[in-house]
């Protein structure tokens, strides 16, 4: 009976794609956030739950241990962590943002 072994390298290799897959999707995610919140748009509540869902995969990614592989392909996953550590920041400033806007004012109740 055949086992069914997955070597480190194979398992290095499917944590990288897995990586890129999330990374790749929270960029889509933020990047139709941006969209939403143009002004010939205008809808903040979507841009919302855009940016929370690519926070998500962004925290995924960020989760990934980088540090384990060798090679240009894992130089290069670990530049993409640190660019979506800064952008996590930045989507967080953004959903604050956005939730105080949407959120009645006290001054109105």
């Amino acid at each position: 009976m055949a086992r069914d072994y997955i070597t480190t390298s194979e398992e290095q290799k499917k944590r990288l794609e897995q990586f890129r897959s999330w990374h790749d999707e929270a960029y889509l995610y933020i990047h139709q956030a941006i969209t939403q919140e143009r002004p010939d748009t205008g809808r903040k509540d979507v841009a919302l739950t855009m940016y929370q869902k690519g926070l998500e995969l962004l925290d995924l990614g960020l989760c990934v241990d980088m540090e384990i592989g060798l090679g240009l392909n894992w130089e290069k996953g670990r530049k993409m962590q640190q660019k979506m550590s800064k952008t996590r920041s930045h989507v967080q400033s953004r959903i604050l943002q956005i939730s105080e806007q949407l959120s009645p004012s006290l001054n109105e109740q």
